[in-house]
């Protein structure tokens, strides 16, 4: 019975030691990782390997999903066999034998060992590489190959290794090709492109497609009524519903005037504003739609309403116009005599024959519509949202002494 007892208190003693060794050196495991690939294309990946100790030889098994599949023999990245002096000072190459084995259900068991003077160290790298293919079929979307029975075992030849399972995520994906419909003439999809601006700092306009079976723009209206905007695209009814636009129609002395209209075109700089009981603050939608970066100028006699798909800047301390901007939240355009800052999806206002000395500072806004003229400084400074905000329209919490601010549509200083 002490004897028995004995035994087993050693061969508790191993398993703890044993066990110990395992969960010290337990991150080391294989993966591949994420990659994209289009139907009937093949694309070399590597396993790559994670491991703080050097490792004499491992297996895994690679199970492929359906659509994809080894495409070439697995061999030994380049990299990893190498040499080392014998006791004669003889360089002595090591190679890294590789073995491999289909399996019925179409996954590979990959197997390498390593010569004893030369293991896989331990740093993190690809060890195997093949090629992989997609059936010219494949489903298009996300799937997976999957390492498992993964088994690696360390310099000694005798502490292994069983990590968990890993998957690679693979995309199936084609590059499509629109038609004059702007649905992919290859899948069927109709080709939906979305504009994000936060009237900030906006990217330049870069279609990938140039055509599109629909198009989004997102620009909320926030605490004002009116703004400039330039489409590279038709808004559709749904968008009329909730956003009325306006053309540019005249301008006398200090006052600009911009006429309702519905023949919407692309391109085309508009004033634009929200309609009364609107469900919809921040989206403008459009049909049919074929992209163009270059926006188009409307001339109303020496004035000219400038739309914009791209960014840019004036220099208007040597630029021979008078240029205004619109201010967002006065309703009103201003004289820019210093850097006119031009976003995507604006436009301003630009006088060819400067007018001395009849150069106005600040110029009203009117909008004639089917209720009538009006002007929209007065009518609807009333409306905006109750706060203080800077000279660009962000809202303020914590006003500093002696700056500027707009309160209820005016500019005031803070005492």
């Amino acid at each position: 019975m002490i004897k028995n007892s004995g035994i087993r208190s050693a061969l508790g003693m191993l398993l703890l030691l044993t066990a110990g060794i395992l969960q010290s050196h337990a991150q080391a495991t294989l993966t591949i990782s994420d990659f994209e690939i289009m139907p009937g294309e093949s694309k070399t990946v590597t396993i790559d390997m994670t491991n703080s100790v050097p490792i004499r030889a491992f297996q895994v098994q690679v199970v492929f999903p359906t659509g994809v599949s080894m495409a070439s023999r697995p061999t030994v990245v380049a990299e990893r066999q190498g040499s080392y002096e014998d006791e004669f000072g003889e360089l002595v190459d090591c190679i890294k034998t590789l073995g491999y084995n289909k399996l019925e259900d179409g996954s590979y068991m990959i197997t390498v060992n390593a010569d004893d003077a030369v293991p896989f160290s331990g740093t993190e790298g690809a060890v195997v590489s093949f090629k992989v293919k997609a059936a010219a079929d494949a489903a298009l979307g996300m799937t997976s190959i999957t390492l498992q029975d993964m088994e690696l075992v360390y310099e000694d030849g005798v502490t292994y290794v069983r990590p968990e399972s890993t998957v690679c995520q693979v995309k199936v994906y084609h590059i499509h090709t629109p038609g004059d419909d702007g649905v992919c003439t290859a899948c069927g999809e109709a080709l939906h492109l979305v504009i994000n601006d936060n009237e900030l700092e906006c990217p330049d306009f870069e279609a990938e497609y140039e055509t599109y079976a629909t198009v989004t723009y997102n620009r909320e209206l926030k605490n004002y009524s009116y703004g400039f905007i330039t489409l590279p695209f038709v808004p559709d009814e749904e968008s009329r519903k909730n956003f009325k636009f306006y053309s540019l129609s005249s301008v006398s002395e200090d006052v600009v005037t911009f006429l309702e209209t519905e023949n919407l075109k692309a391109n085309t700089p508009y004033l634009y504003g929200l309609r009364e009981g609107a469900t919809v603050t921040n989206s403008i939608t459009g049909g049919l739609t074929v992209i163009s970066t270059e926006a188009e100028t409307v001339s109303v006699g020496t004035w000219e309403f400038v739309g914009a798909l791209k960014n840019g800047s004036v220099d208007c301390t040597s630029d021979a116009n008078d240029n205004y901007i619109f201010n967002p939240l006065q309703q009103t355009l201003h004289r820019v005599t210093k850097n006119l800052t031009v976003y995507p999806y604006t436009a301003y206002i630009r006088n060819r024959v400067v007018s001395v000395p009849t150069s106005y500072a600040k110029m009203r806004v009117f909008i004639n519509s089917p209720q009538g003229i009006k002007e929209i400084s007065r009518d609807d400074v009333q409306g905006l949202s109750q706060g203080v905000f800077d000279l660009q329209g962000r809202t303020v919490s914590n006003p500093v002494k002696g700056q500027i601010y707009i309160k209820n549509g005016q500019k005031s200083i803070n005492y």
